[in-house]
């Protein structure tokens, strides 16, 4: 019964996105599309790790001007919270993680003991997934973006690339890996799409990545 529930929700929130007429991002400048992202606000989304789905409702927003907190209700889990703290600052020196995060931490862990790869990559993911929010909330930070066939963003470059569909920033990670921030379905002032992937560099796209994080905003 669970799996039929889960199914059938992924295949109305899917196919409500199929459903859209997606306009021509080659008729907007890269300033304007990046000034489109969107970090903070409410909508659904899923969490895959491997071949583990989760589907939530969440609501997100920068607390008391400091923590970027996602607030997610994951049926039969009930509500967990994902939360980088001092999202201002690059790094967080507390790495205290909430179960949200170890969840993430603990199904990439799993991966790479599976392949004998070391364990530790999933620490460096963290630091990447927060560079990756940042970006997306570099207007609210007041951060600065540089983008022509490449985007630098402190000193994080990531490789641009634009369709008629979807703007995304990829960055190796490790010389295997690699994570990408794929932004989609722009609607009035921001895209209404946020998908995050991290996988082994060149894996088919038939291929689980290790993890996904996919946000439809309302």
């Amino acid at each position: 019964m669970r799996n039929l529930l889960s199914n059938f929700v992924l295949t109305v929130l899917f196919s409500s996105c199929a459903m859209v007429n997606y306009p021509g991002l080659f008729q907007k400048s890269i300033p304007e599309l990046i000034s489109s992202l969107k970090g903070e606000g409410e909508g659904k989304g899923r969490l895959g790790l491997g071949e583990h789905q989760y589907l939530f409702s969440f609501e997100s927003l920068i607390k008391d001007d400091q923590d970027w907190i996602l607030a997610a209700s994951i049926p039969l889990h009930g509500e967990e919270i994902l939360s980088l703290k001092n999202i201002r600052e690059k790094t967080d020196s507390t790495k205290e993680y909430g179960r949200f995060e170890l969840r993430m931490v603990r199904g990439i862990k799993d991966f790479l003991i599976s392949q004998k790869k070391s364990p530790e990559l999933a620490d460096n993911f963290l630091q990447e997934f927060r560079s990756i929010i940042r970006l997306m909330l570099h207007r609210k930070l007041g951060l600065k973006i540089e983008c022509e066939s490449q985007c630098r963003f402190e000193e994080q470059i990531y490789q641009l690339e634009l369709t008629k569909s979807h703007l995304s920033f990829k960055k190796e990670i490790l010389k295997d890996y690699e994570i990408e921030l794929v932004e989609s379905n722009l609607t009035g002032s921001f895209f209404k799409r946020t998908s995050i992937f991290f996988r082994l560099k060149g894996a088919s796209l038939s291929s689980p990545p290790l993890l996904s994080l996919e946000l439809f905003w309302n």
